[in-house]
């Protein structure tokens, strides 16, 4: 009798073991990169997520996200359901997007190696950074076009984050990562880099992305953020993170 029960509860722990090693789609938190290297999902841990969008002049979207029966659901305006993802290992495989955003069937990969072992090393030169920084990037490309959608995207009454704003770097060959100091403005809580040097580096159209968290939050300070910072010359725009619409422009 104990033999037989030794037995059932040996074959019972097999059985969990062998479905616990083989359900291994959970999300993992990170980069997902689309495999034409043209759109990036940036999942984070506190269940928000953004899509930045090459195709689309750079655009920036966001919102919260859930997990159900094994699939990502992403979630836009109003809490609506707006994408759908199958998890599988280091995958998402899109299965719906109400808005058309993202094909069905669109793979997006985990990104192991997001920025390249060897970063920018500045001078230690007392008063040389900023003009170190100016000659890091191409100052001449011309910002217009992405500044002029943003505007027309505020002009739609899209919601955005009233705590953040998106930025995007010009050109550089030598990707560094800058610190809070460099922006010279005051309402900066939180530089996090979502882009900070490609995979590949023969991909012309990656751009340095981050996102600046405000110490002090609304409508207002966000304007204000974009105005101040769209000034930089080494800033190519700056945006709101809007909050995912189906709306189309």
């Amino acid at each position: 009798m104990i033999k037989r029960l030794l037995w059932t509860f040996s074959l019972f722990f097999i059985i969990l073991l062998f479905y616990a090693c083989s359900n291994n789609n959970s999300l993992k938190t990170g980069n997902y990169i689309s495999h034409d290297g043209l759109s990036y999902l940036t999942i984070y841990e506190d269940n928000e997520y953004i899509i930045t969008d090459i195709d689309s002049n750079y655009i920036v979207t966001s919102g919260d996200y859930y997990i159900k029966n094994n699939n990502l659901v992403l979630k836009g305006n109003n809490n609506e359901e707006q994408i759908y993802f199958e998890i599988k290992d280091d995958k998402l495989i899109c299965l719906d997007d109400k808005g058309n955003y993202i094909k069905e069937g669109e793979v997006f990969e985990l990104s192991e190696k997001e920025n390249f072992d060897a970063e920018y090393v500045f001078t230690k030169v007392p008063g040389k950074r900023k003009d170190e920084i100016q000659q890091l990037f191409d100052i001449s490309e011309d910002g217009l076009i992405y500044r002029q959608k943003v505007k027309n995207s505020l002009d739609l009454d899209i919601p955005f984050k009233l705590d953040r704003i998106g930025i995007c770097f010009k050109e550089t060959k030598f990707y560094p990562k800058l610190e809070i100091e460099d922006f010279n403005f005051y309402n900066i809580k939180l530089l996090e880099y979502v882009f900070l040097a490609p995979k590949d580096i023969n991909n012309e159209k990656f751009k340095q992305m981050a996102v600046i968290y405000l110490n002090e939050h609304g409508e207002e300070k966000v304007l204000e953020a974009l105005e101040e910072l769209n000034k930089l010359d080494f800033i190519l725009f700056a945006s709101p993170i809007f909050i995912y619409e189906i709306i189309r422009f």
